[in-house]
């Protein structure tokens, strides 16, 4: 019996001492804030109340992308390391 405690207590301090390894990232976010796509009829709005164009991101979209984008340089390049700083296209 103590032969199991010891075998079991030796591979739990293997598995904390172990080192993870980030090896694979995929990351899934929806499109942003955008104007509508078309305008319908009777809309109380025309085409220039939306002045980034139908169906284009809205500032506050294009301020969300920003601060998304912010995030995974934070975490993947200067935390994790996971990519490097200058773009390399073999780790994409």
């Amino acid at each position: 019996m103590l032969f199991y405690f010891i075998f079991f207590l030796f591979f739990q301090v293997i598995s904390i001492s172990a080192e993870d390894k980030l090896v694979h990232v995929h990351a899934l976010w929806r499109h942003g804030e955008r104007n509508p796509r078309k305008l319908f009829y009777g809309d109380l709005n025309n085409a220039s109340a939306f002045p980034e164009g139908l169906g284009q991101l809205t500032k506050n979209g294009i301020h969300k992308f920003f601060i998304l984008g912010q995030f995974f340089q934070l975490r993947y390049i200067y935390e994790n390391k996971f990519l490097s700083p200058e773009y390399i296209h073999s780790e994409v």
